[in-house]
């Protein structure tokens, strides 16, 4: 099945915003409103797709609080998963994480 335009842009979104933290791009000013932007897509991407079962609307909020754990938004405690900072990274690269490949 194809992507909505809304989950592309949540994906590229992320993945700008983790490249950022790995790149120690931490202090921009940007981030909050990023991190809004990522929630406000996430809750439409949740209300719109049907139950696929492939568990990807809550990898994406996983990795929406690995950033806000990353940023200093949350307690590290609040969630307890993959670390950002690429100690479990992807094994996809990102432009197949952006078209959606599985690998």
């Amino acid at each position: 099945m194809a992507l909505s335009r809304n989950e592309i842009n949540l994906r590229r979104l992320l993945n700008k915003c983790e490249l950022m933290v790995k790149s120690k791009q931490k202090k921009d000013e940007r981030f909050p409103q990023y991190i809004q932007s990522l929630e406000e897509m996430w809750k439409t991407l949740q209300g719109t797709v049907s139950s696929k079962g492939d568990g990807s609307v809550r990898e994406y909020y996983e990795r929406i609080l690995n950033l806000k754990i990353a940023l200093g938004l949350l307690p590290e405690d609040t969630f307890v998963g993959k670390l950002i900072d690429g100690t479990e990274g992807s094994k996809l690269s990102p432009r197949d994480e952006l078209l959606g490949k599985n690998g």
